[in-house]
């Protein structure tokens, strides 16, 4: 399976569990995708009890998916997209002295900071 198709099933899936919470859980929106992800997870693993084939099968898709590539290069922009969406921006402008500072110096130290082993 390739990045696009496990993005899918991850995203269905959060979409089914979304719709799960808000009609029958009524739980706030993360606890709520937590606990109905924690049954899933359970789920498989007595499913994977019973039917040995399940659990390697679901193992090995686990094994092959980077899940890092899907969080940086699919997901990451979205969800930057959905959080600069809900900002505040009048809010956001009261702040910006403490913002400018912590940016800078944030920038300042990763650029300076390396690491041990890397050479200069």
């Amino acid at each position: 399976m390739g990045v696009l198709e496990l993005s899918t099933i991850l995203l269905c899936l959060a979409s089914f569990f979304t719709l799960i919470n808000i009609r029958l859980l009524k739980l706030p929106l993360t606890i709520g995708l937590m606990i109905l992800a924690l049954c899933l997870s359970f789920l498989v693993t007595v499913v994977g009890i019973i039917f040995p084939q399940v659990f390697e099968t679901v193992t090995q898709i686990t094994r092959e998916f980077d899940f890092s590539e899907l969080l940086v290069n699919v997901m990451l922009p979205f969800l930057l997209f959905a959080g600069a969406m809900s900002v505040n921006v009048h809010e956001l402008l009261k702040d910006k002295v403490t913002i400018l500072l912590l940016a800078s110096f944030g920038v300042l130290f990763s650029t300076f900071a390396r690491k041990e082993n890397e050479p200069s």
